[in-house]
């Protein structure tokens, strides 16, 4: 497992558990999705979608967990009345959305690496157990092989 990568603003916690997830350096993470996004963080799940699919991640089937879930979830997607369902692992890592500490009403981005939550908060411990947090949505990571990734104009 790599290391926590601590966010730099109160906006940017995105940035910093995109970074965990594709274990890469902060800043040039945060340069790739101001080039990818075309715009500055903080970034809603169709722009980290567009950023994972251009990097050969899978992003987007997320859910709600629910309590009493701990080995697998199970997930429901609907695409023209065939039913799909998709099994993964807990193990999987993920970008959770959770209730902020800190900003009543508000949410924040970890990274799941499968083991333990890295929070990117300055004021929180690197390694943090998932009983520490409200998940909002639990969104995996899944690597895919891409061929021949560019941006578009």
């Amino acid at each position: 497992m790599g290391k926590t990568i601590k966010q730099k603003f109160f906006w940017d916690c995105t940035v910093a558990s995109c970074s965990m997830a594709l274990n890469a350096d902060y800043k040039k993470t945060f340069q790739d999705m101001v080039n990818i996004i075309n715009e500055n963080p903080p970034y809603d799940d169709l722009q980290l979608a567009q950023y994972f699919a251009f990097k050969g991640y899978f992003y987007g089937l997320y859910f709600s967990p629910k309590d009493g879930e701990k080995k697998y979830f199970d997930m429901k997607k609907y695409i023209k009345r065939n039913k799909i369902t998709i099994s993964f692992s807990v193990d999987q890592p993920a970008l959770l959305t959770v209730k902020s500490k800190h900003y009543k009403d508000d949410y924040h981005s970890v990274y799941w690496d499968g083991k333990v939550v890295r929070d990117p908060s300055q004021n929180f411990q690197d390694e943090q157990s998932l009983d520490n947090y409200k998940i909002i949505d639990w969104t995996p990571i899944i690597e895919v092989e891409v061929e021949d990734a560019k941006m578009e104009d």
